[in-house]
């Protein structure tokens, strides 16, 4: 019995870390990256462009890199970044084929405009490329990879349990 329970704990040690590795990217695909003070500029500014973009406000360095490296799985990711610039810049000296998803501007009013121009005229460019992409490729299977990891989750969920109450019931 021993032996069941520690395999069972290894299994879910391994199946655990590959979910908790990197997480679901559930912030929108075109988006602004900004901190406190300039988020408020940023919407401010969209808003007036009548733009409709989500800006986020982030605290640390690790969330914007963590933002920035959804970029690298999810195509049609394009950001903005109005601040941490450096850090921007050195993900996009690694990851050169970003460079056009991801704009990086300086935090005057005016940079930001123009970044906010390029970025809808980028979406805009995208929707279009998109959309007659899904009209060539509607034969074939399009994957959700938020649904597949939500089904995953729940799946992994009822199994813990499942065993659980199984152990739980046979000492009894």
């Amino acid at each position: 019995m021993k032996i069941k329970g520690i395999f069972i704990i290894f299994i879910l040690f391994f199946v655990i870390n590959g979910i908790n590795a990197h997480g679901v990217d559930v912030t929108e695909d075109v988006m602004v990256l900004s901190d406190d003070s300039t988020g408020v500029i940023a919407k401010k500014l969209a808003e007036q462009m009548d733009f409709d973009v989500k800006v986020y406000k982030f605290n640390s360095v690790s969330d914007v890199e963590h933002q920035l490296e959804h970029a690298l799985s999810n195509k049609n990711k394009m950001i903005l970044v109005v601040a941490y610039q450096n850090v921007s810049n050195e993900f996009l000296q690694q990851h050169k084929d970003l460079s056009n998803r991801i704009i990086v501007v300086d935090s005057d009013d005016d940079s930001i405009k123009n970044g906010l121009i390029k970025l809808k005229q980028l979406n805009s460019t995208e929707n279009i490329n998109s959309n007659s992409s899904k009209i060539s490729n509607n034969n074939v299977g399009n994957m959700d990879l938020d649904f597949t990891s939500l089904i995953l989750i729940i799946v992994i969920i009822g199994l813990v349990s499942t065993i659980g109450t199984y152990i739980i019931k046979r000492k009894k």
